[in-house]
């Protein structure tokens, strides 16, 4: 089982982000990957959604948005 949490203070999430990393463990884990979003976070009655499986969610549009670009020397 992994578990990964994001957190937000305002009232909800239009979208978040994804390591390649947890990506690839959503990916690898499928069932056993949970997504947790905590919107309100710093509020006293904080909001969390549970997604299970986000890898194989057929109503998320998933687009990369970053690449390390590291110099060779």
């Amino acid at each position: 089982m992994a578990v990964e949490v994001k957190g937000t203070t305002g009232s909800a999430f239009a979208s978040f982000e994804m390591t390649d990393g947890e990506w690839e463990q959503a990916q690898r884990l499928r069932g056993r990957y949970e997504l947790y979003l905590v919107s309100k976070c710093a509020s006293t009655e904080p909001v969390i959604t549970k997604i299970v499986d986000p890898f194989g969610r057929a109503d998320f549009d998933v687009t990369p948005v970053l690449w390390r670009i590291v110099a060779r020397r």
